[in-house]
């Protein structure tokens, strides 16, 4: 039986009716032994202790107050309330004999009805975690109670404690979470205990850490945001690229922290002729994470299709040194980009190590890299002077192909013309190989043919010098 208890009350709203609201409805309840300890901003109110300094609310360190407010309790079992929480008359009567739990939260919700944010797990959005709803009688290691109302055990405090090193974030839930994952770790058994009820008072123009307090106004948060990203998504299926970008646009400017938000548009640029644009996006993102593989290779690929292959290169090589071993395709890619800066800008023989070594790694992967590996060689040992070899490159790109594309069909009569001749052609390469959607946007194809005379006349020269 839970018969004595610390009231931890985070004042952090600076409301004197809501705080004076708490503490009466926390005397109001029917406990043998309690205290009232008090961590945040100051305020006069009776038979409370007060803990903490108030400065830790401004440095988001609510995790920091919790712990202090933890290590001063001496009861039993510690309620760590907010206090713009106000408790049910009943609420103590309906805990009072859950002793199953270590830590426990309540049902809580705001005058309206709506539910607070008491039992939720993490959902990762653009980049951020958000709290979803979950139902009372769900449970899994991931679902956590709180922030606004939790009880736990005095000693579980003593094992495992709040993770000052995360501060507030604004967004509900972060810290709790982390908190439920280590009890879950240790051993110690959570849960919720919706019998026991609790409304969560919100004061009109008063500023809170945590602004998002119902998972409605979670999902009204995110609303704007999905509606942008599913709108793109719909846009570059049907291959409406300007439309796309306009959506990725307003979705980035929603959600800057989303780094694949800022990916797809760079690419949706490239596909449009936009490479510079493609890469003030990746640079805006990068002043976040400027070590991102995944940003770094977006924006090797952008300055590739610009001909600038030794800011390519550069970004491909930070890209395969930061690249987990377990993300296999984004090492393939950024080997792809490599190879090509190389043949590019450098000695060809150092391009077709590299894709000797993309069709080695992508063989079991993608047949189309295998494709875009052989194009590549190909056109190494044409500027190495091994036409030869080239051609047996050509018939083994010639059996990547997939005979009933139209597409495909002409270029493979182009590519075995080609090496007949012992020539090459790459206009044809860099456009099957950089944007294979530019065929179907005319913006694109004509910047790609653009760019593919400037790169042409390079390799020709190359070609020239070795006759």
């Amino acid at each position: 039986m839970i018969d004595e208890l610390s009231y931890c009350v985070l004042n952090i709203t600076q409301s004197p009716g809501c705080l004076d609201r708490c503490i009466r409805s926390i005397h109001a309840q029917s406990v043998g032994s309690y205290e009232i300890l008090m961590g945040g901003h100051a305020a006069n109110a009776e038979t409370v202790t007060y803990v903490g300094d108030p400065q830790w609310l401004e440095a988001g360190k609510i995790n920091k107050l919790k712990n202090e407010l933890c290590q001063a309790a001496g009861k039993q079992y510690v309620v760590l309330i907010d206090s713009a929480v106000e408790l049910a008359p009943d609420w103590y009567a309906n805990i009072r004999d859950v002793e199953y739990y270590d830590v426990f939260g309540s049902a809580v919700t705001v005058r309206s009805g709506e539910r607070a944010i008491d039992w939720a797990y993490l959902e990762q959005i653009a980049g951020r975690a958000f709290p979803q709803a979950a139902a009372y009688d769900e449970w899994s290691p991931r679902i956590f109670p709180g922030p606004w109302l939790i009880v736990l055990r005095r000693k579980v405090w003593d094992r495992v404690r709040f993770d000052e090193s995360l501060l507030c974030s604004g967004t509900p839930g972060n810290e709790d979470a982390d908190f439920c994952r280590q009890l879950v770790e240790t051993g110690y058994r959570h849960g919720v205990v919706p019998q026991s009820r609790a409304t969560l008072h919100r004061q009109a123009g008063r500023k809170h850490p945590k602004p998002l307090a119902t998972f409605t106004d979670v999902n009204n948060y995110l609303a704007p945001y999905k509606r942008a990203r599913d709108h793109a998504h719909e846009a570059i299926d049907s291959r409406r690229y300007v439309r796309a970008a306009r959506w990725l646009a307003d979705a980035v400017r929603i959600m800057p922290g989303d780094a694949m938000m800022h990916i797809d548009l760079a690419i949706v640029y490239r596909i449009t002729g936009r490479c510079a644009e493609a890469v003030m996006v990746l640079n805006d993102a990068m002043q976040a994470n400027p070590d991102s593989p995944a940003l770094l290779c977006a924006r090797g690929m952008a300055h590739l299709q610009m001909a600038d292959a030794p800011s390519a290169q550069s970004d491909f090589d930070r890209a395969l040194a930061g690249a987990d071993d377990q993300a296999v395709a984004l090492r393939i890619e950024a080997l792809q980009g490599l190879a090509w800066a190389r043949l590019l800008e450098g000695p060809p023989q150092e391009a077709a190590e590299c894709f000797k070594s993309l069709i080695e790694q992508a063989g079991l992967i993608d047949r189309a890299l295998v494709l875009n590996a052989y194009h590549g060689l190909t056109w190494c040992y044409c500027a190495m002077g091994q036409f030869e070899q080239a051609r047996r490159c050509f018939i083994k790109a010639a059996e990547c192909w997939d005979v009933n594309d139209i597409l495909q069909k002409r270029s493979l009569r182009r590519a075995r013309r080609l090496a007949d001749e012992g020539k090459s052609d790459i206009a044809e390469s860099l456009s099957l190989v950089l944007a294979p959607d530019l065929y179907v946007c005319r913006r694109g194809a004509s910047y790609m043919r653009k760019l593919a005379g400037k790169v042409k006349g390079r390799l020709v020269r190359m070609l020239r010098g070795i006759g």
